[in-house]
């Protein structure tokens, strides 16, 4: 009941942000993650770089699709979001990682921002809020991007969020060549909640 109540609901999803939160999904309840760096509140509504949205897709392209159903839609978080836990867990990765990288990364990430349906995917995608929407599982979330000068290299953190807020982060290394963003190194950064 719930999957063709999600499929109803991506087909009529069009251009805006929805609340999938109705009292016909009776999902388990999940607490709330208190491991923000900030609470924001709004959120920054600022503007993303296309170029993020480019390295957001071809991380969903590359790591998550891959052999998924793809007539379910994709869930994607709808801010942008990096554990306060894993800041600690960058000075470790300091030394593989280009110094320029890490203080845009950094810089960027000091609050969460406010996504846009600005993803270049083929698959249907979705932005939902799970603290509104608690039912939902498979939620693909985002740090912001952090590139060298010449925008060759990138650093992502993604949040993996599965079914009972179990979830898996991962700190991932892109390069670009050509016009297309490849993963070069994925590191784990956590699993639980």
């Amino acid at each position: 009941m719930l999957l063709i109540f999600l499929l109803f609901i991506a087909g009529i999803a069009g251009s805006s942000n929805i609340d999938l939160n109705n009292s016909n999904n009776n999902g388990p309840l999940k607490p709330e993650r208190s491991n923000l760096i900030s609470n924001a509140d709004p959120l920054e509504n600022g503007l993303l770089d296309a170029e993020e949205y480019q390295v957001f897709s071809a991380l969903i392209g590359e790591v998550f699709l891959g052999s998924k159903n793809h007539s379910i839609p994709v869930f994607i978080r709808d801010y942008t979001d990096f554990p306060e836990s894993i800041v600690s867990n960058l000075s470790q990765s300091q030394e593989r990682q280009n110094q320029e990288i890490l203080q845009d990364f950094k810089a960027k990430n000091s609050h969460e921002f406010k996504l846009e349906r600005s993803f270049n995917l083929k698959e249907n995608y979705i932005l939902v809020n799970e603290k509104n929407n608690p039912g939902v599982e498979d939620i693909i979330g985002f740090s912001r991007v952090g590139f060298d000068a010449n925008k060759t290299q990138a650093l992502v953190h993604i949040d993996e969020i599965k079914r009972w807020y179990v979830s898996m982060g991962y700190l991932m290394h892109l390069e670009k060549k050509g016009d297309v963003w490849k993963v070069k190194e994925m590191e784990m950064t956590y699993i639980g909640e």
